[in-house]
């Protein structure tokens, strides 16, 4: 500092001890990296949306998992809402107004999005509001997609099965059916005869 005179006086020096936020800094780093791996390691895809301002961060995995590269999708709601398949869209939309209105712990949702090249795939939407309003009104959601077109084509398969498998008793049964009346039909005539 200066006197009024402006002749040097002396100074006040400061010193700050940076080790905590130095800690912080690294155990924030490996927190953030665990995080990441355990998204690469499940294969799921993540979105997270801010409902007050509306934009939607879609995690490279997420748009990968459809066949886009990481600049062929936006930060809209619509990048996802137009490409839900239209006959899930009503349920799926259920299930986050069941979560919003707090009827739900949760949201989930298994439904049909369409890929790149044209064609669909199944996917099992599971997620939460992460921060809620003063109102109660949610003002994030944070959710996951996995892939689980293999799980629904194995149902599929085993459905389809199941109805052949089901299908092939009943003839077989009306088969017996008949061969019984045929067979005992004679039998009470030779039976009667003799």
């Amino acid at each position: 500092w200066f006197d009024a005179f402006g002749n040097f006086e002396g100074y006040i020096g400061s010193c700050i001890d940076v080790t905590d936020s130095i800690r912080l800094f690294r155990a924030l780093q490996e927190s953030e990296q665990r995080w990441k791996f355990a998204l690469e390691g499940s294969g799921d895809g993540v979105w997270d949306w801010d409902l007050t301002t509306g934009k939607v961060f879609y995690s490279p995995r997420w748009k990968a998992m459809l066949g886009f590269a990481e600049d062929e999708i936006g930060d809209g709601l619509e990048e996802w809402a137009e490409r839900l398949h239209p006959e899930d869209r009503e349920e799926c939309q259920a299930a986050v107004e069941r979560h919003f209105r707090g009827e739900t712990p949760d949201y989930s949702s298994e439904h049909r999005v369409r890929c790149r090249d044209g064609s669909y795939k199944w996917i099992l939407d599971r997620g939460m509001a992460v921060s809620r309003g003063p109102d109660g009104q949610p003002r994030r959601l944070l959710a996951t997609h996995s892939d689980i077109t293999a799980r629904k084509r194995s149902e599929e398969a085993l459905r389809k099965a199941r109805d052949e498998a089901e299908s092939a008793a009943r003839i077989k049964s009306q088969f017996l059916a008949n061969m019984s009346h045929e067979i005992r039909t004679p039998m009470i005539a030779i039976i009667g005869l003799t």
